[in-house]
């Protein structure tokens, strides 16, 4: 089984859940590299509006947000660590 969960989107437009399924990844840089490359390519995603796209990258066993980014046109993603809220 994979170990990490990549979901993706534009704001505008987003699918909601599931429907921003991008894929499993053995690794965190593994999901990168795709959204990366979505972004560069980015008929893989239905997004009309690369301006306001994200993309999350989720342990698969907790669904826990790893880490997540903006994704813009011109730009390398800037991913940032997601913040836990263990209490």
């Amino acid at each position: 089984m994979k170990k990490y969960a990549l979901f993706a989107g534009d704001n505008y437009y987003p699918d909601g859940g599931a429907g921003d399924f991008a894929g499993w990844f053995d690794s965190i840089d593994d999901a990168k590299r795709c959204a990366d490359a979505k972004r560069v390519d980015y008929s893989g995603w239905d997004s009309i509006n690369l301006v306001d796209c994200w993309a999350h990258i989720a342990l698969a066993e907790t669904m826990q947000i790893l880490e997540w980014g903006f994704i813009r046109e011109d730009k390398p993603i800037e991913w940032q660590i997601a913040e836990c809220d263990d209490e």
